[in-house]
């Protein structure tokens, strides 16, 4: 049986047959098998996130495993650009993933939802590599049940392990 190799995502690859991981090669935790290959095109306002893989630091002389070893405890330039996110209706969904405490109301994302939480590492504390929100237009409600937040998991702040 191959070694399974991570690699960064790009659009070519079917995330259903996949297994998402913490980019940290010292980590590497397995944070989520996608039940399908559905993805989302976010823009965040005002919220950068972790990026897998910096394109400097790729050289053809690497293997694959090397490129998850070349992110380093730095982020590489942040961008506010439309990403592919994978969406998570429920955060047991995740094998591990860190949530934190409400977050300010002033990071909006591009429908003007705001985002309410960040999603990390659990194991590392590494991140963000996400965030969540609440979808719902109802703004009436005067507490927000946190069973119905919806987790955004940033495709190009992951590695992907491809099983199949």
């Amino acid at each position: 049986m191959a070694k399974a190799t991570n690699v960064p995502y790009n659009n070519t690859i079917d995330l259903s047959k996949t297994l998402i991981r913490c980019p940290f090669a010292k980590c590497n935790t397995r944070l989520i098998k996608p039940k399908s290959n559905e993805t989302f095109n976010v823009s965040v306002n005002g919220l950068d996130f972790l990026q897998a893989v910096k394109p400097s630091n790729i050289s053809t002389k690497e293997s694959s495993s090397d490129h998850v070893s070349s992110l380093e405890d730095e982020q590489s330039e942040p961008s506010n650009n439309p990403g592919s996110f994978i969406k998570v209706s429920d955060v047991w969904d995740f094998d591990n993933i860190g949530v934190s405490k409400e977050f300010p109301d002033d990071i909006t994302i591009s429908n003007g939802v705001n985002v309410e939480r960040l999603i990390i590492c659990s194991d590392c504390e590494r991140g963000p590599l996400g965030f969540a929100c609440f979808e719902s237009s109802e703004t009436g409600a005067a507490v927000k049940d946190v069973k119905d937040l919806q987790y955004y998991l940033c495709l190009s702040s992951v590695m992907v392990e491809c099983t199949d």
